[in-house]
């Protein structure tokens, strides 16, 4: 056995210490349940537009009110709390609700009535996200997330 000098090495001592990444392959079981919980986000997602329709659209999407969650966990709703907060998440991370951010000057309430402007620096912000997203998109070509 052979030992080299440390300049030989093509490693730094802290990148022997990361785990390496390792694909799993999904168990059936596994790959069922990411099913499941698609189709109750698609759920979550038509009850939204069909009982506020002037406020969530996921193919044009408004900007909300900052805490419109809190105004959605008070009301009755067939789907927990965490769904539906994954289904936020997924919506005001979307690649049209950050363009709509961009464009538009008010923020919406679930009744569809403007409550805020949407300031300056989330519209930055929004800006920085989307350009993000273009980057990850270009080095990855996993344009299908997005939306």
């Amino acid at each position: 056995m052979t030992l080299k000098a440390p300049s030989e090495t093509s490693q730094t001592p802290q990148e022997d210490l990361r785990p390496k990444k390792r694909k799993i392959p999904l168990s059936p079981i596994d790959m069922e349940a990411r099913k499941t919980s698609s189709k109750q986000l698609q759920a979550a997602e038509a009850w939204l537009e069909a009982r506020f329709p002037k406020t969530f659209n996921f193919n044009d999407p408004k900007p909300l009110k900052i805490g419109i969650q809190l105004d959605l966990f008070t009301m009755a709703c067939p789907f927990s709390k965490g769904l539906l907060r994954k289904c936020l998440v997924f919506y005001v991370n979307s690649k049209v609700y950050l363009e709509a951010t961009i464009q538009e000057n008010w923020r919406y309430d679930l009744n569809g009535e403007k409550v805020g402007e949407v300031t300056k620096g989330e519209k930055d912000h929004a800006l920085q996200m989307l350009e993000q997203k273009r980057l990850f998109s270009k080095n990855n070509n996993k344009t299908k997330f997005f939306r």
